[in-house]
C-alpha cells in the first residue's frame, strides 16, 4: 500500500499528514514544531510529523 501524499500550505510539497484543522506543512515550512510521543512512532511534531533532532531529548524530565 502506498502511503497517501499531501500537500505543503506553503511551498506546495510533499507532507506525510493533513491535519484536520487546515492545510498542513512540511518540515522545512514548519514554523514551530511541537513535538508529542505517539505510541510506537516515538516523538514527532503535531503540525508536519517531524522527528525532533538528537538534542532535543536532552531536555525531558524523565523522572
Amino acid at each position: 500500500m502506498i502511503p497517501p501524499t499531501f500537500k505543503c500550505g506553503k511551498c506546495g510539497g510533499s507532507t506525510i499528514i493533513e491535519p484536520q484543522d487546515g492545510p498542513g506543512v512540511c518540515e522545512s515550512c514548519c514554523e514551530d514544531h511541537d513535538y508529542l510521543y505517539e505510541r510506537y512512532e516515538g516523538y514527532r511534531c503535531v503540525h508536519c510529523h517531524g522527528e525532533p533532532p538528537p538534542d532535543w531529548y536532552d531536555g525531558l524530565d524523565y523522572d
